[in-house]
């Protein structure tokens, strides 16, 4: 499967089976700014435990291989990566204030025959401050420079509490990042 086949089949099936959910990271930035490429879809998705198991059914009915491991890794909160060809869909289940707030504030971009929950350059902005590789560094400086329409009062409102619950220095690394 290529990037752009798995952004149609993941529009489809979040709409069709009512699932909350955005995406985030570089596919999402290539929403705001020119993008750069990447073959992988992140999304955070809303999905509670109860609705677990049709959750894992449905995926595979739509040719997302979601083994039980991975799900139980996914309902820890934690990451998968499933890969799918050419690309691969990393899946994060919504846990935090901050994703919860990202869902309500990201943004709905369509296609030709889908559509996709994009979150906002602040929230972007956000993520990359918590994964804080190498090419989420060089990301946050393209949206600062790109964006002149951020609302840095807003990012700057969770950079303590989501330090505080992940335990990374995000107010350092804002700091450092806007020199």
């Amino acid at each position: 499967m290529r990037l752009d086949e798995l952004l149609r089949v993941a529009g489809l099936f979040f709409e069709e089976e009512g699932i909350a959910y955005f995406v985030f990271g570089a596919t999402a930035m290539n929403f705001w700014i020119p993008p750069r490429n990447t073959v992988d879809l992140d999304v955070v998705v809303a999905v509670d435990k109860r609705r677990g198991a049709s959750f894992l059914a449905r995926l595979k009915n739509h040719g997302i291989p979601m083994t039980k491991s991975l799900l139980r890794k996914f309902f820890e909160g934690r990451i998968v990566t499933i890969p799918l060809g050419d690309t691969e869909l990393d899946l994060k289940r919504s846990t935090t204030d901050h994703e919860n707030e990202a869902l309500a504030r990201s943004k709905v971009f369509a296609a030709d025959d889908f559509r996709l929950r994009i979150a906002v350059p602040e929230d972007l902005i956000l993520f990359k401050l918590q994964a804080w590789r190498r090419q989420d560094q060089a990301d946050v400086e393209r949206l600062l420079r790109e964006r002149n329409d951020l609302d840095l009062r807003h990012i700057e409102s969770w950079l303590d509490r989501i330090g505080a619950d992940t335990g990374a220095p995000l107010r350092d690394r804002w700091d450092e990042i806007r020199g």
